[in-house]
């Protein structure tokens, strides 16, 4: 009988969490292919709707846009969602302003493309932080802390 309660426990923890996890896998490839398709589009403003983009100014906005067209030269490879390095650094001061995450992130979308035909690159890649938003994988940006 403690069996039978123990193995109904482990079913409705396994039965109650699923849903969770597909809908976090769901939300994660619907960002890599959402990006895809923009970057393969060429459409920076498709892009720059990927971001959850809270109080950031125009300096970060414009440097955002500045590095989505400069990946427009190349062919994505591959897109990957990885974990965030356990001491990374998320904030940073500029100018005498300090920045930090606009989500708080859960890792980083990793954009590979392909080499170019020189060889002289073997690997090129951008990475931008990613983090949800009432249950929507966002790409992240940086805003001035308050």
């Amino acid at each position: 009988m403690r069996f039978v309660r123990l193995l109904a426990a482990i079913s409705v923890i396994i039965v109650s969490s699923t849903p969770r996890v597909a809908a976090s896998q769901a939300g994660a490839e619907q960002l890599k292919k959402s990006f895809r398709v923009a970057h393969d589009r060429r459409d920076a403003d498709a892009i720059e709707r990927l971001f959850f983009w809270g109080s950031s100014d125009s300096a970060t906005r414009n440097s955002t846009d500045r590095a989505i067209r400069a990946d427009f030269g190349m062919s994505i490879k591959s897109i990957a969602i990885e974990p965030l390095a356990q001491h990374e650094m998320l904030s940073y001061t500029l100018h005498g302003v300090s920045y930090r995450p606009s989500l708080p992130p859960i890792g980083h979308l990793k954009v590979t493309f392909q080499p170019p035909a020189s060889g002289l690159v073997t690997s090129q890649s951008t990475s931008y932080l990613v983090g949800v938003r009432n249950g929507v994988y966002l790409l992240v940006t940086a805003v001035p802390e308050r």
